[in-house]
């Protein structure tokens, strides 16, 4: 039986090295993209510092939480006049207040990688160039520091404590290494202690690195419940403003209701005798003449009711009551 395998591809050293570099090489292309071109808006983008919310503790775990909160509170923000410039990065921007300090901390992990695999190339049988390195790599993490804890870039404490505690540690598991390099031999036990040391460090940074991104995290988690809640509140007002729209198109009378209540208005009045004589004397006030049969029936309605009985009126004229008898007294007459 025949098996077949596929065709193995071996990497040369020397690929690896080139896209390990690559990779290490991205993040400060970046930085230095967005520094330049916040540089080039100086007066529309600042950073400044703002204050910080504080509240009376009541208890010691109170304490305890408030003095994590308002270390993990920024104290410094970014300003700028149309938010959506500073969107792309937005990530950097929100850890980052001086963006040179940034460009030369991926600078300075970009030569501590080259040393680490410059020295480590010739194996163990070069040491005294893994002891050179060692010794490069210890001085510029040192010089980090320093420019670290007098410049303070970050824009909160946590921020500044994760990058101190980091940089000091991988130090100090550098110096430990170094120290196992410049050990005897022979010295078994202080070798090995050298070695448990530096892994001791190495797990400490694990640790603290851990917690930065536990509270990146609850960040994203927050940044995320604000934008829900901002969808949520316009949808809201939309449905709102459509169900606005809808009531006032329902509310708005057609243009056929419209003439059927102006009909109705007017078949009202003209039915009515009281506003059918005020209609009367506004029209004979306006010099409009009338028609015999409209005067007949002004006439008529001073005493006649709609009923056809006669209206009894409280006169003091004599010539008024005879008038009204003799009007009777004819309408007896021809109803008989």
């Amino acid at each position: 039986h025949r098996q077949l395998l596929p065709p193995r591809r071996f990497c040369s050293p020397g690929s690896g090295v080139v896209v390990g570099l690559a990779v290490a090489a991205c993040p400060c292309c970046f930085i230095v993209h967005v520094w330049t071109s916040l540089e080039r808006q100086e007066s529309e983008v600042l950073c400044e510092r703002v204050d910080v919310r504080r509240a009376e503790p009541v208890s010691c775990i109170e304490t305890t939480v408030g003095v994590a909160i308002k270390g993990a509170e920024r104290r410094w923000k970014w300003r700028c006049n149309d938010t959506s410039q500073l969107k792309y990065a937005w990530v950097l921007l929100l850890d980052v207040r001086l963006l040179w300090y940034a460009v030369m901390d991926s600078a300075l992990l970009v030569v501590v990688a080259i040393a680490a695999v410059v020295g480590g190339l010739n194996g163990s049988g070069d040491v005294d160039s893994c002891r050179g390195w060692s010794i490069a790599v210890i001085v510029l993490m040192c010089l980090q520091l320093l420019v670290l804890l007098f410049c303070q870039p970050f824009t909160s404490i946590f921020a500044y404590t994760h990058a101190a505690l980091t940089l000091a540690l991988t130090g100090l598991s550098t110096a430990f290494q170094l120290a196992f390099l410049y050990e005897a031999p022979d010295t078994r036990t202080s070798q090995r202690r050298l070695i448990e040391s530096s892994a001791v460090c190495g797990l400490l940074v694990v640790g603290v690195s851990a917690l930065k991104a536990l509270v990146d995290l609850r960040d994203v988690a927050a940044a995320c419940r604000r934008r829900f809640a901002m969808l949520q509140t316009l949808r809201t007002t939309q449905l709102r403003t459509a169900v606005r729209a809808v009531n006032l198109l329902n509310e708005m009378p057609s243009e056929a209701e419209i003439r059927k209540i102006d009909v109705t208005l007017i078949d009202a009045v003209l039915l009515d005798h009281q506003s059918t004589t005020l209609l009367l004397d506004d029209v004979r006030d306006d010099g409009i003449p009338l028609s015999d049969s409209l005067i007949g029936i002004e006439e008529d309605m001073q005493f006649w009711d709609n009923a056809g009985r006669a209206l009894a009126q409280d006169v003091d004229n004599h010539a008024t009551q005879m008038h009204f008898l003799e009007a009777e007294a004819s309408a007896l007459l021809i109803a008989v």
